[in-house]
């Protein structure tokens, strides 16, 4: 019995991939709020040629782990491997390069934004306080123009990093935020698949039967059966039926003005008959 129900976990789990990916589903997108952090820069730190210790004058109220320090007498930053908020002692990722300093001005700022562990693809990204929806810059755009930047102000575009220790996607943003902003994001969800009996996935349950239409198709076809094409031409029948009732304008419609209002009269490319009035009217 375990074994079947693998198996059929497998044939639903690749019909529910499919039905995800044919489709900007309603149902498949998520929104989610992020709120940056401003820089770190009370007091001083100690820091030590060719050690990872360090030590903050005054301690931060938040874990700094995660985020990136560079004292004001060198210009290299050092990701902070470990930090307990309130605590004064810190570690570097790497040692320190530059010369010993006991008291010493810093800063320590994020430079990446763990994203929700759902996430499949951003659709956008905006900020309220130009406002404005962002722009996207590609990885190889941030590194080439602006990786390490000291600009701050209102975050204008964003890049998508590398995933962190939990395997999270990170995003960033450009200029570095100079202040607590809150940035909102629309994205797919990713697709979780089906392991227990009483799992029901991602999909709407009035959509269950084309998930199993499809479950089926899969099935029949691993086991070389004709009658696969039925129940693949079946599903994705009902897969177009799914998108039609999937739309969020129904019962909208566009309005359309009349096509001798958008043309000079003299250039009239409809010609209504001598009987409703004078050409062009």
């Amino acid at each position: 019995v375990s074994a079947d129900q693998t198996v059929l976990n497998r044939w639903l789990n690749l019909a529910q991939r499919e039905i995800m990916s044919k489709w900007d589903w309603t149902f498949g997108k998520a929104f989610y709020i992020l709120q940056t952090v401003t820089d770190i820069t009370t007091g001083t730190v100690s820091v030590t040629l060719a050690s990872t210790a360090g030590t903050y004058s005054s301690a931060p109220s938040v874990s700094t782990t995660g985020r990136y320090i560079q004292t004001a007498t060198a210009n290299n930053w050092y990701a902070i491997s470990a930090h307990t908020a309130s605590e004064t002692a810190f570690t570097l990722g790497q040692n320190y390069l530059s010369a010993t300093n006991t008291a010493v001005a810093y800063t320590v700022r994020q430079f990446f934004y763990a994203l929700p562990s759902d996430l499949d693809k951003v659709i956008s990204v905006s900020q309220a306080i130009t406002p404005r929806k962002m722009v996207p810059l590609s990885e190889g755009q941030y590194d080439k123009n602006f990786i390490f930047s000291t600009a701050t102000g209102t975050p204008e575009a964003y890049y998508l990093a590398h995933l962190d220790s939990s395997d999270n996607l990170q995003i960033g943003f450009y200029p570095i935020p100079d202040a607590t902003v809150n940035i909102y994001i629309k994205y797919r969800i990713r697709t979780t698949d089906m392991s227990a009996t009483t799992a029901t996935g991602d999909i709407p349950v009035k959509n269950h039967g084309v998930l199993l239409d499809l479950a089926t198709a899969y099935a029949l076809n691993s086991l070389k059966d004709q009658r696969s094409d039925f129940w693949f031409t079946k599903a994705y029948a009902e897969i177009q039926e799914m998108k039609a009732t999937d739309r969020q304008d129904t019962g909208h419609f566009r309005v359309m003005s009349a096509i001798d209002e958008r043309y000079p009269k003299d250039q009239i490319i409809f010609r209504l008959p001598p009987e409703y009035g004078p050409e062009g009217l």
